[in-house]
């Protein structure tokens, strides 16, 4: 009996800000023309060299925001047709974390290469202006649940404005990202770890992202989105902002603007994969960011890592001998 191909059995994930290096996409670049293509067309719309920074450095040149988004994307996207060129079975439902997000429309076809370039830039563009008018830090939180790092948020918060502090990423059970004011999270970070933390993490950030502090970002970035048309997803899109599969261009539209001041809901997101009934996680993107916070959430997946060239070889063989054992089962 062949199993009920309607059911959703593997998903599509994307990482974003903090899974790049130097150097990604190496391989992709010197083995295929069309990838080549990609990353002048990509230099063409943002007017950044990325194949310069991308594939050689400086590293703090390519985590600035308004580099890294647009390279990150591109890198992503480049990995992802060489899966489904190499036979991959196609993704019955997306998602990416953040900046991943928009990687996963371009899975779902909601984007073309050029749309999702236009977007990325624009959006590190609005990011880093949203920072110099609200500066900010974040840093990680390890060991505790979100329940008491969001209840000590609000405590330093009510301190006064420049103390203000918020839950930005929920990415598991036990790691949740702060965002706000330099002393905000200073604050916190101090209480988080007095209640028993066993590390809270300063991130190397250019602002307190995902927050109340990028709402002139969610403006600017609105601005460019109404230019930009987006077309029906192929497949649902797992949406940070909601934690649940979005099936509509208008709704995927106010999604990408709700995520730049909402919290990244990943451990609901995760959850949410499980109840549609996911099996298998492929997380696309040059380091494994995301396979580990799903294991923390949900250790019964099947989880595999596409993050070069021979990565999606190898990957594609393994997820067509699975299809073709479950189609002939």
């Amino acid at each position: 009996m062949s199993r009920d191909l309607s059911l959703p059995s593997v998903a599509y994930v994307f990482p974003g800000q903090g899974a790049q290096k130097v150097g990604m996409g190496r391989d992709l670049w010197e083995a295929l023309p069309w990838a080549r293509e990609r990353f002048r067309l990509a230099e063409d719309l943002t007017g950044i060299s990325l194949a310069e920074v991308v594939l050689r450095g400086p590293e703090a040149e390519l985590t600035e925001t308004v580099v890294l988004q647009p390279a990150l994307f591109l890198v992503e996207t480049l990995l992802f047709d060489a899966l489904r060129d190499l036979g991959a079975p196609p993704p019955v439902v997306v998602a990416g974390h953040s900046l991943g997000e928009y990687a996963a429309l371009y899975a779902a076809g909601v984007l073309d290469f050029a749309q999702g370039i236009r977007l990325t830039h624009a959006r590190g563009l609005a990011m880093a202006e949203a920072a110099r008018q609200n500066p900010g830090t974040m840093a990680a939180v390890v060991g505790l649940s979100p329940e008491v790092v969001e209840s000590v948020c609000r405590e330093v918060s009510a301190l006064g404005e420049a103390f203000g502090v918020e839950a930005a990423n929920l990415n598991s059970p036990e790691q949740v990202v702060i965002s706000g004011r330099a002393a905000g999270v200073e604050e916190a970070s101090r209480r988080l770890l007095a209640l028993g933390a066993p590390r809270v993490v300063p991130l190397r950030v250019a602002g307190p992202f995902h927050s109340s502090y990028m709402a002139t970002a969610q403006k600017e970035l609105g601005r460019v989105l109404r230019e930009v048309a987006l077309r029906e997803p192929s497949v649902p899109v797992l949406v940070n902002a909601w934690a649940r599969p979005v099936r509509s261009a208008a709704e995927l539209r106010e999604a990408l603007l709700e995520q730049l001041v909402r919290p990244v809901r990943w451990v609901d997101a995760v959850r949410a994969l499980r109840a549609l009934g996911v099996e298998t996680i492929v997380e696309v993107g040059p380091r494994s960011v995301l396979t580990g916070l799903v294991r923390e959430t949900d250790p019964g997946f099947s989880l595999y890592n596409v993050a070069s060239l021979a990565g999606a070889q190898v990957v594609a063989g393994r997820l067509r001998s699975a299809n073709d054992v479950e189609e002939d089962a």
